[in-house]
């Protein structure tokens, strides 16, 4: 009795890569803006007090920049950096981004993710790779005072004419991408408490702690 040779398929995930199909869920929050504009204090509020995962491992704390750490997940930011600097080509990094990605939503845990490079990357993350919609945390902060933290804290800003640049062409992508999409701007020009940062975030989503809770 002969059999027939049956043909394995295999599923393309929305990324054109094979493998398992994985919903996409949840979305993370997502901190951006051009850097030294209080990104740090959002992520580090979001992982300590409303218990969103903004990741595992994270870079080491610089104690003058950023006393309270950074919260950025070396991970992903690694991963950010290579597709810039031309390690990875477009289909090898989504595939290291899917792989990142399905891990998060293994754990079943809201999370979230903070990097200033995400402004390059933004119209990804907010069309492309969720089922849902990532809630999106802007940091701002006045030019001036972003550029002077940057050449104080940033080695490879060392003139204030590439501090502006680096600022110009990342609020640029940020005013771009976010222009019709709903977030929640904070403005870090003068001092926020915790407590007003705490504040504004539930007024946004006053579901955020239901979302924590369930989880």
């Amino acid at each position: 009795m002969s059999k027939k040779a049956t043909k394995k398929t295999k599923k393309k995930t929305k990324y054109g890569i094979d493998g398992p199909e994985l919903k996409m869920l949840p979305a993370p929050y997502l901190v951006v803006g051009p850097g030294r504009c209080g990104s740090s204090t959002v992520a580090r509020i979001l992982h300590e007090h409303f218990k969103i995962s903004m990741g595992y491992d994270f870079l080491p704390t610089d104690v003058k920049a950023n006393p309270d750490g950074n919260y950025e997940d070396m991970h992903l930011v690694d991963l950010h950096k290579t597709l810039i600097v031309g390690k990875l080509n477009l289909s090898q990094w989504l595939h290291e981004l899917q792989r990142i990605f399905h891990t998060r939503f293994q754990r079943g845990i809201p999370w979230g993710i903070k990097d200033p490079l995400l402004c390059y990357y933004l119209p990804y993350y907010l069309h492309v790779f969720f089922d849902d919609n990532p809630r999106v945390i802007r940091c701002t902060r006045n030019k001036k005072l972003v550029c002077k933290s940057m050449m104080t804290h940033w080695e490879h800003v060392d003139t204030i004419e590439f501090a502006e640049m680096c600022y110009d062409h990342r609020k640029h992508f940020l005013d771009y991408s976010l222009k019709n999409y709903e977030h929640l701007a904070i403005d870090f020009t003068k001092h926020v408490t915790d407590e007003k940062i705490i504040q504004e975030i539930q007024d946004f989503w006053p579901d955020i702690t239901e979302i924590r809770e369930a989880a």
